[in-house]
């Protein structure tokens, strides 16, 4: 009984400065938003990579032997950021697969970005080594979604000139 008496005094001693001093206010903590990223100049990035079936446009690439292709491949991304929203793109994606094929793409355009909303307008050429030769003007529309960081996009692609074979 005589621990539990000192154990409140104590108790009470500690909290009566808050109750007998000056009010106690809530402190308001603002957040300041982040200022925005902006890349102005130019950056950009390179790859490698080992794709163990080939596709393209959802095709599987298959040789005269009816075996699944391999390929490897090997990509290098641009981009000269004019302002905050605005950039130049520009990409070339080098594959090169078993059976001794190659299929290359090149690619330019305008890409505007806020947010999590971006649009790429551009122009890309595939060149093959055996069947795809053709050129084409795209759109691309994506988006991030705020919650999970999952980037949605909606490409399009109109055939300029040369068919897939």
């Amino acid at each position: 009984m005589k621990n539990t008496i000192i154990t409140g005094a104590a108790a009470i001693a500690l909290a009566a400065p808050t109750f007998a001093g000056e009010e106690v206010v809530a402190s308001k903590t603002v957040i300041e938003p982040a200022a925005p990223t902006c890349n102005l100049g130019f950056t950009g990035d390179i790859g490698v990579a080992y794709q163990s079936e080939f596709y393209f446009r959802g095709i599987t690439g298959k040789n005269l032997y009816g075996k699944t292709q391999d390929t490897i491949i090997a990509d290098a991304n641009f981009a000269y950021g004019l302002t905050e929203n605005f950039s130049f793109v520009a990409s070339t994606t080098l594959r090169s697969l078993t059976d001794g094929d190659n299929l290359n793409s090149y690619s330019g355009g305008v890409l505007w970005s806020a947010d999590q909303f971006s649009v790429e307008l551009g122009y890309q050429y595939h060149d093959a080594s055996n069947a795809i030769d053709m050129g084409e003007a795209y759109a691309n529309v994506g988006f991030v979604c705020p919650w999970t960081g999952t980037n949605l996009n909606l490409f399009y692609a109109y055939t300029t000139n040369g068919t897939p074979d």
